[in-house]
């Protein structure tokens, strides 16, 4: 393939353990891109192999659709060299120093609370209806406990 090119692209923000480097791959499955991704200090890196179009179509949806639960922040594309790479895989996670993980604190609690409701509506149970934990108290979900 003679218009083959290769890019380096680096995306800073919200992008670790919210399912980036899987949305990645599939991305790149679907835009015919050869590489890998993985995790380093913090940011996603990507190795891309392709068309001009399909690097810049590629680049494009990395930010426009994006996980939900994802902030990816600035992305940096530079060229780099070809390594010929025959399909695309999810490399393991790469650390040299500190990293710069940003995690979402309670996004994963979203669907407990309507958008717009206010917090003292949720439906937090009567104190009287708690269980304390104990040793002997089996770990389930509250409405399997018996009454």
């Amino acid at each position: 393939m003679a218009d083959r090119c290769a890019r380096r692209l680096v995306i800073h923000g919200r992008v670790q353990g919210v399912g980036f480097r899987p949305f990645v791959y599939r991305l790149a499955y679907h835009y015919g891109i050869q590489g890998w991704v993985r995790n380093s200090n913090g940011v996603v890196e990507i190795h891309a192999e392709g068309s001009p179009t399909q690097l810049q179509h590629f680049s494009k949806a990395l930010l426009d659709d994006a996980p939900p639960l994802s902030v990816p922040g600035p992305l940096i594309v530079e060229d780099c060299q070809i390594e010929y790479i025959i399909d695309f895989s999810i490399r393991n996670s790469q650390s040299h120093d500190i990293a710069d993980i940003h995690l979402p604190a309670d996004s994963f609690y979203h669907d407990t609370v309507s958008v717009g409701q206010p917090l003292l509506t949720r439906n937090i149970p009567e104190p009287s209806k708690i269980l304390p934990i104990r040793k002997s108290t089996p770990i389930m979900p509250r409405h399997l406990i018996p009454p």
